[in-house]
């Protein structure tokens, strides 16, 4: 993902604030069970297939689809280009919208059941998508590429990640870019559902999800993405709640904050039409920051003689000293520091500081000095608690940013989150007879846990398939039910129950006799 300037340290302190005095929301939503693959994300083009073959083989039942770097808009004269392994890209050869690197991974997933979107990327100037995409003409010409190239490349859709538009673009262009970025999206998500394909957009989270009036933010800060226009021609909104502390030391994608921001999505784009909800992910990091300390002043904590003003070389971005990492490097560094890292309970993250030997300089001389960094990092435990927003919100799932980075046992451990099949046990008197009235008795389960409120509903069915409803009724506390049917012909009985999205049915014939 392309990054962007961090908060202040004061700023990031008055978000956290505002978001925990915010207002509860007026009317409590019932928390959903977890029935199904929710944890999606992203894989760079730059990664191994060692780490692809690691999820088709241990995700299937956690994953639903994932999205891969694929290619990138380079320039108008080079809209779709496709990602090398060494970060440029190609618009040339045989097959110019794939390459061996990128379909071998793709087929790892497809072989095992998880569909791929192929993500596109804005690695442009500032400015050039958005003039790309000033005219109905090139919209349109440049949809029909990306839709030709999809096919093409064997893919089940697009996801599209122009973070560009917030990170690099002036905010004085962003009333011409709005429009341009919605007739976009409309134009292209059309195309794509004719064919069958997939419209996913990836939009950044800003760090005040609400306004003072506690009424939500467009786009969290960000509204040049619309997310009111578009979502109603998109399949997937995926917000990425993370780097939340960019250019200081913080948490990465605190807790509070994230379940705010999806808050704040669902009150833009869920309140006219609550189906809404299924299309929302809430992006979520697994990867670690690792800062140089600034003192309240900005100058930097160092000890040991070390000449004034001195700074940090840049790093990640061109934050002064900092470092984007793994999960698995943190831990490494604090393992040689012999530092345990703290778990931070309300963010939901890990942290740690240690001292090293840093190159930087002052006055434009070059000068090492010693100085204190602070690690952040979002692991396994940090997910399975963002997992819970996604039971209390009643969104899709998390997409998690970057699949590469997940430490063993990752996808066993998110897939304890999802309940156990619903099921459903009968009984009666046997046989039933046409004209007779039958009590059909029974309970819902989920593993060892009674099941209550599910709708059981019994079906006559005849032997050429038509049908008649018997009988409706929920399950009670415990998760029985009763219902007394009375089949007026011979056939079959069919007893199903549906709860939380699940949907169970008695498997053995039930047989209505003459």
């Amino acid at each position: 993902m392309q990054k962007r300037s961090g908060l202040s340290a004061l700023a990031a302190c008055v978000a956290l604030v505002l978001a925990a005095a915010l207002p509860a929301p007026a009317q409590a939503m019932t928390p959903r069970l977890i029935t199904g693959p929710y944890v999606s994300g992203w894989f760079g083009y730059w990664e191994p297939d060692s780490v692809v073959e690691a999820l088709a083989a241990q995700g299937t039942s956690t994953v639903p689809e994932v999205n891969i770097f694929w290619w990138t808009f380079a320039s108008a004269e080079r809209p779709l280009c496709t990602y090398r392994t060494d970060s440029t890209c190609s618009t040339t050869g045989e097959t110019p919208w794939t390459n061996a690197h990128l379909d071998g991974q793709r087929r790892i997933l497809q072989d095992a059941g998880i569909p791929v979107l192929g993500s596109i990327v804005d690695g442009s100037s500032a400015g050039a998508l958005s003039a790309y995409l000033s005219t109905k003409a090139s919209r349109a010409a440049y949809a029909d590429q990306i839709v030709d190239w999809t096919a093409k490349a064997g893919l089940d859709g697009v996801d599209l990640d122009w973070e560009k538009f917030a990170f690099a673009d002036d905010t004085l262009t962003w009333p011409q870019t709005k429009p341009r970025w919605v007739a976009m999206v409309t134009v292209l998500g059309a195309k794509l559902r004719a064919k069958g394909l997939t419209l996913s957009a990836t939009v950044p989270a800003g760090p005040y999800p609400f306004l003072r009036d506690g009424s939500p933010n467009p786009g969290t800060g960000y509204w040049v993405y619309a997310w009111d226009k578009i979502i109603d021609h998109v399949d997937r909104l995926r917000i990425m709640a993370y780097d939340y502390s960019y250019e200081y030391a913080g948490p990465i994608g605190p807790w509070p904050w994230a379940n705010d921001v999806v808050r704040s999505a669902l009150a833009q784009v869920a309140t006219r039409t609550p189906a809404h909800r299924t299309k929302v992910w809430l992006g979520i990091p697994q990867y670690s920051r690792n800062w140089v300390r600034q003192n309240p002043d900005a100058s930097y904590v160092t000890r040991g003689a070390c000449p004034a003003g001195w700074a940090p070389a840049a790093g990640a971005s061109g934050v002064p000293g900092m470092l984007s990492q793994s999960i698995a490097r943190a831990q490494e560094i604090a393992a040689r520091e012999a530092v345990t890292p703290t778990w931070n309970a309300t963010p939901g993250e890990y942290s740690f500081r240690y001292w090293l030997a840093t190159d930087g300089s002052a006055g434009g001389v070059p000068a090492t000095c010693e100085a204190q960094r602070e690690v952040w990092f979002a692991d396994t435990r940090s997910a399975k608690l963002k997992a819970n927003i996604v039971t209390s919100q009643r969104i899709a799932g998390v997409a998690v940013w970057e699949f590469g980075f997940v430490l063993d046992g990752f996808y066993s451990q998110m897939a304890r989150k999802i309940a156990p099949p619903l099921e459903l046990r009968a009984s009666f008197a046997d046989p039933i007879r046409r004209g007779d009235a039958t009590v059909v008795t029974g309970k819902a389960l989920r593993g060892d846990s009674a099941v209550a409120g599910a709708k059981v509903s019994i079906t006559w069915v005849s032997s050429t398939g038509t049908t008649k409803a018997l009988g409706t009724t929920r399950t009670n506390a415990k998760g029985r039910y009763a219902i007394s049917v009375t089949p007026t012909r011979s056939g079959t009985l069919r007893i199903t129950a549906t709860s939380e999205g699940q949907r169970a049915v008695i498997a053995r014939p039930i047989t209505v006799r003459g």
